[in-house]
């Protein structure tokens, strides 16, 4: 998949749109999807419909391969175990959603992901809330105390019955 070169494109913002549009484009001929209809009122400005592509496995590229617009994958599995496999057979890591009807069991299963970030039924984190990733995604972290670890400059004076 490719997106396109600047030079046939305005500006970033036209890059990002067209060069997704591309790339949804591509993958539609190759699976099934659905698509979903654009919001009533964009007339104008850089717009990209989402999409979600449905019989999707694990091993194809379009699970594996981050595309930078709103596009949707859904891999099926039969049993949690798998699901939490699927989770975390994944070169990235940087959220991950958990949803059941019993938060001890959603905790349960959140620990289990090797993600940066793992919201529960639907939360979210605040400015206090380490954001950073696993893997691929990244091993730093912003926001909350861990965010400025990186900013701060760690001292050791050593010897002399330093008090």
């Amino acid at each position: 998949l490719h997106l396109l070169p600047a030079s046939q494109t305005r500006d970033k913002d036209a890059l990002t749109q067209e060069g997704v549009a591309r790339v949804i484009n591509e993958l539609r001929e190759k699976f099934d999807w659905v698509i979903c209809d654009s919001p009533a009122g964009i007339e104008k400005g850089y717009f990209v419909r989402p999409t979600i592509f449905s019989n999707v496995t694990n091993h194809m590229a379009i699970a594996r391969e981050e595309i930078f617009g709103p596009v949707l994958c859904i891999l099926p599995y039969k049993t949690e175990e798998e699901a939490i496999q699927i989770a975390n057979d994944t070169p990235y890591g940087l959220s991950a959603y958990v949803w059941s009807r019993d938060n001890s069991h959603a905790r349960k299963v959140g620990a289990r992901i090797r993600a940066g970030q793992v919201c529960l039924n639907g939360a979210f984190g605040d400015m206090k809330t380490p954001f950073g990733g696993f893997k691929m995604s990244g091993n730093g972290r912003e926001y909350g105390e861990h965010g400025l670890r990186d900013f701060l400059e760690v001292k050791a004076v050593i010897g002399i019955d330093a008090a």
